[in-house]
């Protein structure tokens, strides 16, 4: 049996990052859904601007696994 590959530590900053940016994503939703704005629509747009980045960046941090 072989070891596990060595994660990078960069991938837990990521996952916090990512837990955080969930969190005002789903915030900023149900602030639009209650009251819906050009500006909460902004923010919402943002948001999910902001997830897309960071599992872009997660994606490209995470080894590939060899079949």
């Amino acid at each position: 049996m072989t070891a596990p590959a060595p994660v990078d530590p960069r991938l837990a900053d990521l996952d916090a990052r990512l837990v955080l940016a969930g969190a005002i994503l789903a915030n900023a939703r149900r602030a639009h859904e209650r009251s819906p704005n050009s500006d909460r629509e902004a923010d919402l747009e943002e948001a999910w601007g902001d997830v897309d980045t960071l599992l872009d960046l997660r994606a490209k941090l995470t080894p590939r696994r060899e079949s």
